[in-house]
């Protein structure tokens, strides 16, 4: 197994130059948090914490824009380290070429492009506008899938349904019954294919950014 790449301009396991932004138009991932912590901590040589002091704020202002309410500064400033902390443990093994620590190496290089998740408690979610809500769980499924510019109203529908199923299917495993990954992605596909002409609603609520991703 071979996960790493490696070149001179990016940092290792990331692939990515550090930044000193985020893209703006959707919710930050952990890699691209990761990408500005490295920028504020290897580049501008700043102390752990004062890294995380230094993006904390640059995190929080893309959520605001999105209208979805975020946990407390202090709690998204431990999240911070800890994502670089689990980085470096990865760092300090990189020499180690067994099937184990490659395998660590590729679960946390994948998960680098899910959402960096620091939404409010439950509670606060469930008064979150039917709109925001969905852009944040279509967040959450797939990042690329719709931008603070607009959400995809087939991948709205798709996301809910796909929500309701994987209930469904937590509800059977407890009666003690069985249903694969496979028929719930087989039953999401079908769903969202009924309706192939419906085309994307521009929400015009939503931010308009020139970003791109």
């Amino acid at each position: 197994m071979a996960c790493e790449r490696r070149s001179t301009d990016v940092v290792w396991l990331l692939e990515k130059s550090p930044t000193s932004s985020f893209p703006g138009n959707r919710l930050p991932s952990r890699g691209e948090v990761l990408q500005v912590f490295l920028f504020h901590h290897k580049i501008q040589k700043e102390v752990l914490f004062a890294a995380a002091a230094s993006i904390v704020e640059k995190v929080l202002e893309v959520w605001r824009r999105a209208n979805i309410p975020t946990s407390d500064v202090s709690w998204v400033k431990k999240k911070i380290l800890k994502l670089y902390e689990e980085y470096g443990a990865l760092a300090k093994s990189k020499s180690r070429k067994t099937e184990t620590e490659e395998m660590k190496r590729c679960i946390f290089r994948d998960s680098l492009e899910d959402m960096f998740d620091i939404a409010h408690s439950k509670e606060m979610e469930a008064k979150i506008p039917e709109e925001d809500k969905a852009f944040l769980e279509a967040q959450r499924e797939d990042r690329q899938s719709c931008s603070m510019a607009g959400v995809d109203e087939k991948l709205k529908r798709a996301t809910e349904e796909k929500r309701r199923k994987r209930q469904r299917v937590e509800e059977m495993k407890k009666e003690g019954r069985g249903c694969s990954s496979s028929t719930l992605d087989r039953d999401v596909a079908s769903e969202s294919s009924t309706n192939p002409h419906r085309q994307r609603r521009n929400r015009g609520r939503r931010l308009q950014s020139s970003d791109t991703s």
